[in-house]
């Protein structure tokens, strides 16, 4: 299965970097009443989880200059939410953090063609 933000198709070895870190799906509140005692408050957190994808390397996970122009637009939507797809099957609804994505190019060309390759890192938000 293929790895799609929205209509964009993307290289299915980008690797989603903070699956696993800095979320927990249980959201905490901790405040100390008057009287001293400790009061906590939990959650399930229903939104606001970290999507990362990126390149594991600088051999894998690039994506074209015509796919970074793409997603450039998609990104440049303000307030838009867009469906994710990953290989595995598993699908969410995502808005794009802030900044959106870093790409950094394999090879440095004057003028680059839409054919060439770029490491990206996308940063989203499942909303």
């Amino acid at each position: 299965m293929p790895l799609t933000l929205a209509s964009l198709s993307l290289p299915e070895d980008l690797l989603w970097s903070d699956e696993y870190t800095g979320h927990d799906l249980v959201a905490q509140a901790r405040t100390v009443t008057l009287g001293g005692a400790l009061l906590i408050e939990e959650s399930v957190q229903l939104a606001g989880r970290p999507i990362t994808l990126g390149s594991l390397d600088e051999r894998s996970g690039w994506i074209t200059k015509a796919q970074l122009d793409a997603l450039h637009a998609l990104a440049s939507t303000p307030g838009a939410s867009h469906a994710l797809t990953l290989p595995d099957g598993r699908s969410f609804t995502v808005a794009f953090r802030r900044p959106a994505f870093e790409a950094q190019p394999i090879v440095g060309y004057r003028a680059p063609g839409s054919t060439d390759v770029y490491a990206v890192r996308i940063h989203l938000l499942e909303i």
